[in-house]
């Protein structure tokens, strides 16, 4: 049987009614029936009466609340300083005049010129004097600022992290729990006596592998040379504590290695997010009570120990800057590290150039200088 919404769509048709209905039985006639004929269906899918104008009530409704609603404000996001100081790009003053010979001039507009050793370390002790900060005994940070560049242009170098064993030692509070994985069980007890946190053979492995121990009881791992096979097997568990010959914390000799983090001092190289080929070591080298000799010689210390960890035929110099600071002043000064060593030297030096200095103390010998320029360009 043919359905009444069927059916409406043929009211155009003559339907025989002697038997069941069939498709083939509905013929086509030129009668047109009337709206009001009782035969004459409709089917539209209507909706109730009424229903657009509730829509419509609801949408004003909804209208009026919005207005009445307070402006929420747009979320920015935000970033911790230690995050943000890092986002910095690396400091560069190439497009300011050099300084002049005078002493007073803004400091801010002129390029930083760089200092000795010597005279950094008095000029901090200027301001930590007793009138200023009073504190003649403050941490000297050093600042180094590397170069990430591999010999491939697309690709960079990681974030690295090691353990610096400075000629000349400060008191600094530093945190170093040391797991060590030997064998012998003398060398397990005199690597505890040493200052081991955590000391085991094949058993404490076992515990690494189950989850009874992990990264977060321990920040440095010590492994003796015969037990590197088996620590393989939690070589993801251990992730970056794995032992390797540039963190040197695997030898014959566990003691002497677990000394040497405890006594030791823990920096990193941060790899700037906006910048790929930028990288920053920041770390205390010292006090200001210290002697500049002892000074220079922790710095030339961890300078070598950083380049260990450039990528061989790596484009440019690996250091390029290094500033000396001294909290709580906001203070730096850029040291002349190339002095320290012949390896290095200066990436960006300064050129007096009395032009220049003109040009700041009066702008409108600029004009004249440009004018000049683009005439002997022409001729």
């Amino acid at each position: 049987m043919l359905s009444s919404r069927f059916l409406s769509s043929f009211r155009f048709c003559s339907i025989s009614l002697n038997r069941p209905l069939s498709l083939m039985q509905i013929q086509p006639v030129n009668t047109i029936l009337s709206v009001d004929d009782p035969f004459y269906i409709q089917s539209r899918g209507a909706k109730r009466r009424g229903t657009r104008i509730k829509r419509n009530m609801e949408n004003q409704r909804r209208a009026q609340q919005r207005k009445k609603e307070p402006k929420k404000r747009k979320s920015f996001m935000t970033i911790d300083r230690s995050v943000a100081r890092l986002m910095v790009q690396r400091f560069d003053d190439s497009d300011k005049p050099v300084p002049p010979k005078d002493d007073v001039y803004y400091a801010d507009r002129f390029r930083k010129p760089a200092h000795s050793l010597e005279e950094i370390l008095e000029m901090h002790r200027e301001t930590h004097h007793a009138s200023m900060f009073d504190d003649l005994n403050a941490f000297v940070t050093v600042q180094v600022e590397c170069n990430m560049k591999t010999k491939k242009k697309t690709k960079f170098m990681e974030s690295f992290s090691s353990t610096l064993t400075l000629p000349h030692t400060f008191e600094m509070e530093r945190r170093s729990r040391i797991l060590v994985i030997a064998k012998d069980l003398d060398q397990q007890e005199a690597a505890k006596a040493a200052g081991a946190v955590i000391v085991g053979g094949q058993e404490l492995i076992k515990n690494i592998k189950s989850g009874l121990v992990s990264n977060v009881e321990f920040d440095h791992l010590v492994c003796h040379s015969d037990m590197l096979i088996p620590l393989a097997d939690v070589r993801g568990l251990l992730e970056d504590q794995f032992p390797n010959k540039l963190k040197g914390n695997f030898g014959p000799d566990v003691v002497q290695l677990t000394r040497k983090f405890i006594d030791g001092y823990d920096y990193k190289c941060r790899k700037n997010d906006t910048e790929n080929d930028f990288g920053l070591i920041e770390i205390p080298i010292g006090r200001l009570s210290m002697s500049a000799e002892e000074i220079r010689d922790n710095i030339s210390n961890l300078l070598a120990d950083a380049e260990r960890y450039r990528i061989p035929e790596s484009p440019g110099q690996f250091i390029e800057r290094v500033w000396i600071l001294s909290p709580p002043s906001n203070e730096r000064f850029l040291l002349k590290f190339w002095e320290f060593s012949d390896d290095y030297e200066d990436l960006h030096p300064i050129e007096e150039s009395e032009d220049e200095v003109r040009i700041i103390f009066n702008p409108t010998e600029q004009q004249n200088i440009s004018t000049s320029n683009s005439i002997d360009s022409k001729s």
